[in-house]
């Protein structure tokens, strides 16, 4: 099962949410040390409480307890001295250690940001000069800095705790009233405000500096005092609205003002409603390119410097009537701001300007009554008899219905809101006092009942919803179900999009995982990823829970109770996820300032001690903006540079310098180099400094190597010399030269150098480092595509089957062939007097350019130069000249043409597939015949298709002629003799008089009258055939049909009438246009 131990303690106001997965039989001892191994707190310190029963019997299983799956126990921890038979100050009365959490600095990476840091150092001198002094000394610095850290915590926990005692009590009114004290100091505390002395025409005025404000402001007052008032331009009055509004005057165009020693040209809006008397804004500073310099509390324009004004010199005009008020009751006045409401003499202490006053007052008494009513006020009219009949239908006896609309002034909405009091259980329903919350309820509704005669009456709450007293239960049920079920939708998707917006560990590359681990603890980056994930499983709890017992309840109250108690519950939750989401904040404002690294791309790592140069180089061959300072740690995080090399991006990483102690011992800063040069695929540089003006000598750089050569495995390794423009290896004593040669005897590690002070081979390391890189990574994958015998396989066999390179037969070497005069060739030099002339000297000697004509003649390769000039004419005596070249070139022709007439005579030109035998023909006839059958299914198809519209049984397809029938038998050799005459007996076409069967020898007597009546109906019968009458060919015929069938087919596709269609619908018919047009839809009368 899955439990969730709400974890306490008694020198912390946190709680903690530990979730376990225990079996159904585990006990009690079990679980505290599961708890234990989780998060170290000692068993005896344990004590966990079930619906508030202590689980005293360790031997007992939870499921004997009544511990379900999805349960949440309270676990307190509290030291128990005396029964266990250790004493008082031994380990096991020592309260449980809290694990330390990461945002704990450590003091060793402070104390080296000091040693490395001047102007840092110089600051802590000042502020805290005992831990300035004990920065030498590791072990004294620590302990300074662990106090000063001990003594912040102690005084976070007593505000905290201060804090605590004061929500205690919530009808407390001193207590409120401190608590609306600290609110104010730490949220609305007193901000001096910005001024400076200037003179306007020749008048001090005290100036506001504000660069909020677009305009430049001075109140009627100041101008009427400065004599200024005169040169108003009262074409631009009007009203200014933005928080309120104000008359604008006018506006002065230009007057000169004097700040410090300068004298400026300004424009003011003489604007009422200001308490200030002059107001600089933003168009007067960016005007004259003034600067707010808070550090030095000094205005600069134009590189004059003017104070701001101290406190005791500013106006108190301003701070004093700053809050504007509203006219109240009785002669009160009440904060626009604030809402402190004061009387009519002036404020009159704490407990009456306190909004919350008189309902605390109210709260006070245990009984339900009305309070006495101000002077001013009038008395409240009896209630009707039928609003007390609604609440005695709502459950309410006579008394309390009279006592609630007394208290609510005959409201009965408000009355609604109260539970009938007439139970314990009833009254304290869900945890709230009935008579608490009506006496605080009468207060407000008092106040809103004085107030009426300044503020509009606007829709209540129940005006919104639609939920009013007299509804049917269910309803209600439904409405706040609804509530209930949006409010944990609404936080389950919040809920699940955070969790969804961070990576999962185990889904991304081991560098990455490993630095999340290294910055921020991966297990703390689960546990708060796994409280959210718990939260979100209990606030559908919480919902489903709630939804189920709203199914049950019986009243508006109870309901609405139901709601309040399940939205708390939710808030709660979410309450509790403080810590977790401020820590996953950080983490995801820390993700969003980390390089992009990708792991699997050309990348060279940059790695040593620090101040050896490596962030120096990285900004010599990228574009990082990276920092480079002369002491140590100026690098604390990766810093990534990208570069072209052979039309290849490479990315460069430079990495924090590394000291050489065990990795246990290495802080976050180091860790990350660590992490870089373990995970990831690339080329590393070894940074070294022989000059040891980083502070690290030779034989620690050596050492350093040594140590960390473990994780340079499958990877290339280069050691860069640095700072080469002070010393080079060569000037090195005896021992460090073979030290540092024997870091390359095993001949992959390369020693490059370089300096990047003066430029000096930086190039070339960055070249030959990304050629051994390619090179490296060609090998791998070439090494990837063969098989463990050295066959090709995989993608590399694939390339390579499409690969062919043509080579010579019989191994004949080809030698590649350079003339001579290539050979021969000298290099061109401008200088050089026996240099070869270039067309553009030949140009310049025959006047340059305009002047000189490009010979293109010069270059004919002709069996004699004097040819080379000679005009040829194309046309002569009517022929081409180029046809008669050759003198001999029609017996040429001519003896080719015999040559293939003898040729084709021989047979050479014929060949076996043209000689076709009967087999041969048979088949490729048949193939024909199958081609045709092809092609008339298609145009079948496609008839068919074309003509959608038509009968399922065509016309020609409904009638059949018995002659043809008789046809087909006859084919089968069958005798139709008796079925035609069946046929024809029963047929109405034929009469039995005109039938010839059975009177073949009878003779046909003429009669005028039998012929005429005979050839009357022969007409009647007589049908013409539409389709074959007027066209005396079948070709023709079929042209007809596919013609008509085109054109139909268009009108066929758009479902329209064509020249076929028998039936002519009315275009507008009579039922539906006509007549008068009754109630319902307008689309037909």
């Amino acid at each position: 099962m899955r439990l969730t131990l709400n974890i306490a303690s008694e020198d912390s106001l946190e709680q903690d949410l530990l979730n376990l997965e225990v079996p159904a039989d585990t006990t009690v001892g079990s679980l505290k040390g599961m708890v234990q191994a989780e998060a170290r707190i000692p068993t005896t310190s344990q004590h966990i409480y079930l619906n508030g029963q202590l689980l005293s019997d360790e031997n007992k299983a939870l499921e004997q307890l009544g511990v379900v799956d999805g349960d949440m126990l309270a676990l307190h921890i509290r030291d128990v001295v005396g029964n266990t038979g250790v004493p008082q100050g031994g380990p096991a009365a020592q309260p449980a250690r809290r694990p330390a959490t990461r945002d704990e600095q450590d003091p060793e990476v402070i104390r080296l940001q000091l040693l490395g840091n001047p102007r840092m150092r110089q600051e802590v001198q000042r502020a805290q000069p005992e831990l300035a002094a004990a920065v030498e000394n590791p072990q004294r610095f620590a302990e300074l800095f662990r106090q000063m850290q001990d003594q912040e915590r102690t005084e976070r926990m007593r505000r905290q705790q201060h804090i605590a005692d004061l929500n205690a009590d919530p009808f407390d009114i001193d207590a409120q009233t401190r608590i609306a004290e600290m609110i104010r100091e730490e949220l609305f505390g007193r901000v001096h405000m910005l001024y400076i002395d200037v003179e306007v025409n020749g008048h001090k005025v005290k100036a506001f500096v504000d660069s909020g404000a677009q305009a430049t402001i001075m109140s009627p007052s100041c101008a009427e005092s400065c004599g200024i008032m005169r040169l108003v331009d009262k074409r631009f009055a009007g009203i200014a609205r933005g928080v309120g509004t104000a008359n604008i005057l006018g506006r002065v165009h230009s007057a000169q003002i004097k700040i410090g020693s300068l004298f400026l040209p300004c424009s003011f809006t003489v604007m009422e409603g200001k308490d200030v008397d002059l107001l600089l804004g933003l168009d007067m500073l960016k005007r004259h390119q003034a600067c707010i310099d808070l550090s030095k509390d000094k205005l600069v324009i134009q590189d004059v410097e003017v104070p701001f004004l101290g406190e005791a010199e500013i106006p108190r005009g301003f701070e004093e009537t700053g809050e504007p008020t509203v006219e109240g009751p009785g002669g009160t006045t009440i904060g626009g701001r604030s809402g402190a409401i004061s009387g009519p003499a002036g404020p009159a202490g704490p407990a009456a300007n306190t909004p919350t006053a008189p309902a605390a007052q109210a709260a006070a008494t245990p009984q339900v009554q009305r309070p006495a009513q101000p002077p001013q006020a009038a008395a409240a009219p009896a209630p009707s008899p039928e609003s007390i009949d609604q609440l005695v239908a709502l459950g309410f006896s006579r008394e309390e219905a009279i006592n609630a609309l007394n208290a609510c002034d005959g409201n009965v909405e408000f009355a609604a809101d109260f539970a009938p009091p007439q139970k314990s259980s009833q009254r304290n329903f869900v945890g709230f006092n009935c008579d608490r919350h009506l006496t605080t309820k009468h207060s407000s509704r008092k106040k809103r009942r004085q107030n009426e005669d300044y503020v509009e009456r606007h829709p209540t709450g129940a005006d919104f919803s639609g939920i009013r007293a007299g509804f049917q239960i269910s309803r209600i049920r439904n409405f706040y179900t609804r509530k209930v079920k949006f409010t944990q939708e609404t936080f389950s998707e919040k809920i699940s999009l955070i969790l969804d917006g961070f990576p999962r560990l185990q889904d991304i590359h081991p560098f990455h995982k490993d630095l999340l681990n290294t910055l921020y603890d991966a297990d703390h980056f689960r546990i708060a990823l796994g409280q959210l994930a718990t939260a979100k499983h209990l606030i559908e709890t919480v919902s489903r829970d709630y939804v189920r017992l709203l199914k049950y309840a019986q009243s508006l109250f109870q309901c609405k109770q139901l709601k309040r108690a399940a939205l708390g519950r939710m808030a709660t939750i979410c309450k509790r996820l403080k810590d977790p989401l401020l820590y996953l904040d950080q983490v995801r404002q820390h993700l969003g300032r980390l390089p992009s690294i990708d792991p699997n791309t050309r990348t060279l790592l940059i790695c040593g001690y620090p101040n050896v140069g490596k962030s120096s180089f990285l900004r010599s061959v990228t574009r990082a903006d990276v920092d480079v300072q002369p002491y140590a740690f100026t690098t604390k995080s990766l810093f990534v540079g990208h570069f072209d090399y052979k039309y290849l991006r490479f990315q460069a990483i430079d990495t924090p310098g590394i000291l050489d102690h065990p990795l246990e011992e290495m802080n976050t800063i180091e860790m990350q180099s660590i992490t870089a040069i373990a995970h990831l695929r690339s080329a590393i540089l070894y940074f070294m400094d022989l000059s040891e003006q980083c502070g690290y000598t030779v034989a620690a750089q050596i050492a350093l190597f040594q140590s960390i050569k473990p994780l340079f495995a499958n990877k290339l390794v280069f050691i860069v010399i640095n700072k080469i423009d002070v010393m080079r290896p060569e000037d090195l004593d005896a021992e460090s030269q073979a030290q540092l040669q024997a870091l390359l005897k095993p001949g992959d590690v390369e020693m490059l150098q370089l300096s990047c002070t003066t430029e000096e081979g930086v190039q070339e390391v960055k070249n030959a480092a990304c050629e051994r890189l390619i090179a490296d990574r060609v090998a791998q994958k070439l090494k990837a595509g063969t098989n463990s015998n050295g066959a090709v396989g995989g993608r590399l066999g694939d390339v390579l089957a499409r690969i062919h390179v043509a080579r010579p037969m019989n191994g004949v070497v080809r030698e590649a062939f350079i003339p001579d005069a290539v050979k021969e060739m000298k290099k061109y030099d401008k200088n050089d007097p026996e240099r070869r002339k270039l067309a553009r000297d030949i140009e310049e000697e025959n006047g340059g350019a305009g002047v000189f004509n490009v010979n293109l003649k010069d270059k004919y390769m002709l069996e004699n130069d004097e040819w080379k000039y000679d005009k040829v004419p194309e046309v002569l005596d009517g022929k081409n000249v180029y046809d008669f070249i050759d003198p001999e070139i029609e017996a040429k022709l001519a003896a080719l043409e015999e040559e293939e007439e003898k040729l084709e005579a021989e047979g050479y030109y014929d060949s076996e597939d043209d000689l076709e035998d009967a087999e041969d023909a048979d088949i490729r006839m048949k193939a024909e015949l199958i081609r045709e059958k092809r092609i008339l299914i298609r145009n079948a198809a496609k008839m068919k298709k074309s003509l959608k519209n038509r009968a399922v049984i065509p016309r020609t397809l409904t009638k059949a002629k018995l002659t043809d029938m008789e046809d087909h038998l006859d084919s089968l050799g069958l005798d139709t003799t008796s079925l035609t005459t069946r046929a024809r007996s029963q047929s109405r076409g034929r009469s039995v008089v005109r039938s010839r069967t059975g009177t073949e020898d009878v003779m046909d007597v003429d009669s005028p009258e039998y012929e005429a009546k005979m050839r009357a109906k022969s007409r009647a019968r007589s049908q013409s055939n539409r389709r074959e009458d007027g066209v005396p060919e079948g070709t023709a015929r079929t042209k007809a049909e596919r013609i008509a069938k085109l054109g139909q087919r268009h009108r066929n596709r758009m479902a329209r009438a064509g020249e076929a269609d028998r039936h002519v619908a009315a275009a507008m018919p009579k039922h539906l246009f006509s007549g008068k047009r009754g109630m319902g839809k307008t689309q037909s009368r």
